[in-house]
């Protein structure tokens, strides 16, 4: 008998069915989830490049894009949190997961007092303007600088407040997380209907409809889930542990190379376009990615939360679930971005111009190279999220690496001959090299695995 809502059967055919009970739970409240996400997002897009205008609503993206960088100030402890936390309550040994999170929670405060002082000295920096692109315009400058504050401060707000994410993936429970981001996203479609109707046309309150409902969402599960659920394992200040340092760290710097890797393919795009063609070039990009986006969205919340169900069916050498888990989320992944990538194609473009304008409206080209991009992204997703499972994260840290690195020096040499495109190509190349080494290490796996099986018979 382990903790509280770890496996707790004894059978290998119950611990099947009890993880794929649960992994159902977690993607019908992450479906309900995305289905408010995909409405916001889609009314946030609508609603910004009516009210702002192209190139401020371009200027809301970038610099969206240069905060999410500071995501690297992770260091990847959020992974490190749930490894632990898991590891404790599978000891039954709530007293260390309570130091573990306690000391997780310390961690990310310390982490956004940084982010907070590293603000601070970049907003006087001109090379930030240059790379926005606004250096020359005094009122766009002006504008960036004080969203750039805005949004670096919720940010590292929002550092110790998502801990609690981690916890609740640690604990199994997943699904609580995509309840509060669907209040998070309902409380932000009712602000932009009252932005719209009270005709609030500030780039800041459009901005804070946006980025404060889900740090808000998630200080209440804090509370609902320490204050009620799980009252014993509160952090707390005695509760800190040189050693949890140790626990929460142990691969996290390896996670933090792979994070930096799928932020340089993910973030670095709308930077790339505004820095050769300007802001107001950044929607014929950032708006029909954001439509791909809804695919991969719905497709990684079909997929659910495997990592750490891979993990605990490796460790019982549970080879036939694997097996069929990762068949299944193949066969769902695929089946739902390659005929949405297929229908974008062919509808996307007057989709684009009825939703958010001319301005935004893609070549052909761009559709088309963004489907294979998204689609060969997604085989990616499959395949390293078994391979997250099965612990390869210095072979995954060393293969998001090498892709960014591809993925840059393409769409920086392409960009100036191709203009937007030069991004999807590049993307697109990135992850076939990204899903080649993927899928030949579960095969190494799944080899060594019947090996070591024959040698015990």
């Amino acid at each position: 008998m382990v903790a509280q809502g770890i496996i707790t059967d004894s059978t290998d055919e119950n611990r099947r069915r009890l993880r794929d009970g649960r992994i159902l739970l977690a993607v019908r409240a992450g479906l309900v989830s995305r289905a408010f996400g995909v409405l916001s997002r889609m009314a946030v897009v609508a609603v910004a490049i009516r009210v702002l205008g192209a190139e401020r609503y371009g200027l809301w993206v970038s610099i969206g894009s240069l905060v999410a960088w500071l995501g690297v100030s992770d260091l990847g402890l959020s992974s490190g949190i749930i490894n632990a936390v898991s590891t404790a309550l599978g000891k039954d040994n709530r007293a260390e997961a309570r130091r573990h999170i306690s000391t997780g929670y310390a961690l990310f405060g310390l982490l956004g007092s940084l982010v907070v002082c590293l603000s601070c000295v970049l907003q006087k920096e001109p090379l930030l303007y240059r790379v926005l692109g606004v250096a020359q315009n005094t009122v766009l400058a002006e504008d960036s600088r004080v969203l750039f504050i805005f949004l670096t401060f919720v940010f590292a707000l929002s550092l110790p407040v998502n801990v609690i994410v981690s916890v609740t993936n640690a604990f199994q429970h997943a699904y609580l997380a995509s309840l509060a981001m669907t209040v998070a996203q309902g409380t932000t479609l009712l602000t932009l209907a009252v932005i719209v109707i009270g005709r609030f046309h500030s780039l800041l309150a459009l901005v804070a409809a946006v980025s404060l409902p889900p740090l808000l969402a998630n200080i209440g599960l804090s509370c609902e889930f320490f204050g009620r659920r799980q009252r014993d394992i509160r952090p707390s200040v005695s509760a800190l542990s040189a050693s949890s340092v140790r626990a929460v760290a142990a691969t996290s710097a390896f996670v933090l190379l792979g994070q930096c890797g799928d932020l340089a393919i993910q973030y670095s795009s709308n930077l790339v376009v505004a820095s050769h063609f300007g802001p107001s070039a950044v929607p014929q990009y950032s708006v029909p990615y954001s439509l791909f986006m809804v695919v991969q969205t719905l497709s990684n919340t079909l997929l659910g939360p495997l990592w750490p169900f891979y993990a605990e069916a490796a460790v019982r050498d549970d080879r036939v679930w694997i097996g069929q888990a990762f068949r299944s989320s193949l066969v769902r992944s695929m089946g739902v971005t390659i005929p949405l990538s297929i229908a974008i194609i062919a509808f996307g473009r007057p989709a684009i111009r009825l939703w958010a304008g001319q301005p935004a409206v893609p070549s052909f080209g761009v559709l088309f190279a963004l489907a294979c991009y998204f689609i060969l992204w997604m085989l990616s997703a499959v395949a390293w999220m078994l391979a997250y499972g099965l612990g390869f994260f210095r072979l995954r840290a060393l293969t998001s690496l090498t892709s960014a690195a591809l993925f840059l020096c393409g769409s920086l040499s392409l960009v100036g001959s191709l203009g937007v495109l030069a991004i999807p190509l590049a993307g697109s190349a990135a992850m076939v090299v990204d899903c080649a080494i993927g899928l030949y290490s579960l095969q190494v796996w799944r080899t060594a695995a019947a090996f070591r099986a024959r040698n015990t018979c």
